[in-house]
């Protein structure tokens, strides 16, 4: 029997401020060498923290990540985390 790989919850709240960055951090989420992962991409227009609450009651992940859009993740990361949990 394979063990499921369990879901990560990806939650990236975002003001599309810039979008050249917005595409960075999205296309770093894409790029993950984990595969079970949930993008929650939630429009904050000035209020980010609300975004990111919404983001997260949202969320059906085990684990929960959350992403800014001016700090791209490296493709491992996500698979580093899970590991060390």
């Amino acid at each position: 029997m394979v063990k499921q790989k369990p879901l990560v919850s990806v939650v990236m709240p975002t003001m599309f401020r810039n979008e050249q960055e917005f595409n960075r951090a999205f296309n770093s989420v894409l790029k993950q060498t984990y595969d079970n992962i949930e993008l929650i991409v939630v429009y904050g227009g000035k209020n980010v923290q609300h975004a990111r609450n919404i983001g997260i009651s949202k969320a059906h992940g085990k684990y929960l990540s959350l992403i800014h859009i001016s700090e791209p993740t490296r493709p491992l990361y996500i698979s580093y985390a899970v590991f060390c949990l």
